[in-house]
């Protein structure tokens, strides 16, 4: 989970995760419907980066999932 109480854009450090998971993207209250909230396995991949860029006053979710092949 990451909250931004900033009214600015932070750059957060994702954790690595061990081989074979990947980050995805559950919830960002920073973007607009439909994008803000993703349907159980259906969350949106995050690219293979070690950071990732918060909008000032939103919160987002990630979720830990297997890499698809």
């Amino acid at each position: 989970m990451m909250f931004n109480a900033s009214t600015n854009g932070i750059d957060f450090g994702l954790p690595a995760l061990p081989q074979g998971l990947r980050w995805h993207l559950a919830v960002d209250t920073s973007r607009s419907a439909p994008q803000d909230l993703f349907t159980a396995e259906e969350e949106m991949a995050v690219d293979g980066s070690k950071h990732f860029s918060l909008e000032a006053r939103s919160s987002a979710i990630f979720l830990a999932r297997k890499q698809v092949a």
